[in-house]
Order: C-alpha cells, then structure tokens, then sequence
C-alpha cells in the first residue's frame, strides 16, 4: 500500500471515530435529559414535604414537649397553627382531615390558619410564614419563646431571632432538611436528645452550651436587681464589680457576654478570688461548686453587705444565697430567695419569677 492510500485510510478511520463519539455523547445526553426530566416530574411538590414533616416533627419519640404543654388534655386536639397566609395550599389540610385519623401525639390534629397574635394561645405548634411583618414577628416570638408551642418557619433570618424549626430544601433531591436552634428550644420547655441531631433530616444550627446559658441569664437577671442607694450603682465612673469565688468555666462565658455591655452606664471589671475574706469592693459575687462545703460560712461573712450573691450549689437558695441555678434536665433555672436578699439591702423584683422554671426559695432555719 503506497503512502497516499495509507494516508486516506487514516483520515476515514479517525473520522469514523470522532462520529461515533458524538453519536455515543448525543445518545447518554438525550439520555440523561429523559432522566432528569422524569425525576423532576416525579418530585413532591415543596409544601407537601413540608406539610408532611409538620404533622411528622411532633411525633418524634426524640422529642420532649414540656410538662405544661396542655397535652395531658385527651379531649383537646393537638392545633397546628399557620399564620399569615397559606403556603401549604391544600397539603395540610389533606393530611389533618378527620377521615385520615391522623393523630400527634394521641391526640386529634386540626389546622387553624390565623391573622392574630392572640390566638397563637391555642397552638401547640406554629408555622411563620414569610409574609410576616418584622414587628409582628417580634410579638410572635416574644409571646412563643417561653411558652411549650413548637414555631416552625422556612426563612433562616426567623431562625436566627429565635424560631425553633426553620426548613431548607434541596429542590432537586425533594428533600427537607430542618435546622433546630436548640438555645430557643430549651428556652421554650423542649428536650431534644443528642440522637435527634445524627438523623440526616436534621441540622442543629444554635447548640446549646451550659456556660452560655447562664451567661445570658445573669446578663438578664441584672435588670431585676435594685442596690441600696449607698452603693453609686447608677454612677457610669464607678465600676461594677463581678467577683468568683473560686475558678470557674463561666468566666470567660461572663466576659464574652459583657464584653461590649455596659451596666448603667457603667465598666464591668471581673476577678477571681480563692478566699471570701478577699471580696473587697464587690458588686456581685458567684460562688463556684467547689465551695459547696464551705457555703455556710461564706454566707455568714457576707450577712448584711450589699453584694448579690449568686451560686450554682445544689439547693444553695434554703441555704440563703440569693439567685441559684439549678438544672432540671432541659436547662437551667432559678431559686430566688427574696428575703435572703433584702437581709443584705438588696432588692429582686417579683418580676424575676416570670423567667420559665423559676422558684421561690426561703432560708431553712
């Protein structure tokens, strides 16, 4: 075979290859866009998977619902309030008919779309639109977020204010993934286990953290909290003295919380001491666990100083320390024992008792 023959064999040969690797593409393309468009016909649409989760989420044995969430009532339906508008269409109200029998948590579930705040009262779960206004959204998770009714939303920014449940989807797996702020969960009475976090479906996206938790609760107590005039409380060039008796993980948790604040105006200076004999000129004082067995005279040498005494000693309130915290297995709550207090010219405001969980203790004689 001479040289030019050889040649136009070639070409033929490399062109039969390249028109069979664009049969082979065309072919797996047309392929793949068959697929694609089945899939996408298949899809559920957006609000029935998240009418589906919302009448599901309850009924997760994962989830605790707090004590008084009205749910011991047998004869009262479990409500799912929508408000401001009706994303779901007809979805909810499908899976909510009294022919489907559907139950949460033993109980009869009803829809009620509502316009109010007011009658969010009803609800044992709410769902936030995004049709809601900004001031509205205030009042709604400023009445929710100490109450036992689950908010669930699809905009992150209401989850960031403090909706427990917001949904994401991934449109092209018709998949929803729901993301939990634990902090405002526990804040409202809920328990969710550390199993719940590790199926697929849900993303905790504000954990919540023991030191934080009480960090931002003292930052809050302050403003219940009325010293005796002697002291220049309200004077901004006088500093406010935050004292620990003893190293404690909630310092730097206190320092980060305060960083930026001011209490009247004035500076927050913090130090830790070993010895209650060292308190010097003291505002408030937090006396760590390790103390527990030297509590009773600790309190005995603080009797009749002006300085908010705050601990985190089992049933330390009986025992005449002002504000303890305890945890009930949710979070942690409060004793107050006002009389402890004004003993030592400080005044706590009935007020206080409002926070979730709280409870008035009195000294043990």
């Amino acid at each position: 075979m001479d040289d030019g023959r050889r040649i136009n064999l070639n070409r033929k040969l490399k062109k039969n290859i390249w028109r069979s690797v664009v049969h082979v593409f065309i072919f797996y393309f047309l392929l793949f866009l068959n697929i694609f468009g089945a899939a996408v016909e298949a899809q559920m649409p957006e609000y029935q998977v998240k009418a589906e989760l919302i009448v599901r989420v309850p009924n997760n044995e994962k989830i605790t619902w707090p004590k008084n969430s009205w749910l011991q009532d047998t004869d009262k339906a479990f409500i799912i309030g929508v408000i401001d508008g009706n994303p779901f269409e007809n979805y909810l109200n499908m899976l909510t008919y009294p022919s489907v029998n559907r139950k949460t948590l033993g109980k009869i579930t009803k829809v009620k779309y509502i316009k109010n705040v007011e009658e969010i009262a009803d609800c044992n779960l709410l769902f936030i639109t995004d049709n809601i206004k900004k001031d509205k959204l205030q009042k709604i998770l400023e009445f929710t977020s100490q109450k036992p009714i689950l908010t669930f939303c699809d905009n992150d920014e209401f989850t960031q204010k403090g909706v427990i449940c917001t949904f994401t989807y991934e449109p092209f797996k018709s998949n929803v993934i729901v993301e939990i702020n634990e902090v405002a969960a526990r804040k409202a009475g809920f328990k969710l286990s550390d199993i719940f976090y590790k199926e697929s479906m849900f993303r905790n996206v504000n954990p919540w953290d023991e030191f934080k938790d009480k960090a931002t609760t003292i930052f809050g107590i302050l403003n219940f909290i009325e010293w005796p005039s002697s002291i220049r409380i309200t004077e901004s060039s006088v500093p406010f003295n935050v004292t620990f008796l003893d190293n404690n993980n909630l310092l730097s948790a206190l320092q980060t919380q305060f960083k930026k604040e001011k209490f009247y105006g004035k500076k927050i200076k913090f130090r830790t001491i070993s010895k209650v004999e060292d308190i010097g000129d003291t505002n408030l004082l937090y006396i760590s666990a390790s103390k527990k067995n030297e509590l009773p005279q600790i309190l005995n040498y603080l009797r009749n100083k002006p300085i908010l005494v705050i601990s985190e000693i089992e049933n330390a309130g009986y025992l005449g320390v002002h504000i303890n915290f305890f945890y009930d297995g949710i979070g942690y709550r409060l004793e107050i024992n006002f009389n402890a207090a004004a003993e030592n010219g400080i005044k706590i405001k009935q007020q206080l008792m409002q926070i979730p969980g709280s409870r008035q203790v009195f000294s043990k004689k």
